[in-house]
Order: C-alpha cells, then structure tokens, then sequence
C-alpha cells in the first residue's frame, strides 16, 4: 500500500519526467539499486567472522 500523497507526487515526477509512472518508478529503482551498489563497492564492508555469527551468519572455516 503506497500512501495517497506519495502516489500523487510519483505521478507528477512520471508527468514531468515525459513517462508514465510504471516507467518511471523502474528507472528510479534501476538507479537506486545501480547508485547503492556503487556506494557498496566503493566502500566494502568487512565482516569479521565473529560479526557475522553474531549477526545470525554460520560461518565455515
């Protein structure tokens, strides 16, 4: 369920951007998920195998 208001500006950003909101809401995920993966890779996270069990990761040596 997708609260009215945001639906309602979704539009108007699918309107002003030339495409209809299916479109438009895939771009937006496609470069979300593109400029989150580039942060990720940018800036690795290193887990310590004490860090992972802790965080519920079985971990095997």
């Amino acid at each position: 369920m997708v609260p009215g208001g945001n639906l309602k500006r979704w539009h108007r950003a699918a309107a002003q951007s030339g495409t209809d909101l299916r479109q438009w809401v895939l771009t937006t995920l496609d470069q979300a998920a593109k400029d989150a993966l580039e942060e990720d890779a940018a800036h690795p996270m290193s887990l310590n195998s004490s860090q992972m069990e802790e965080d519920g990761d079985r971990v095997d040596a």
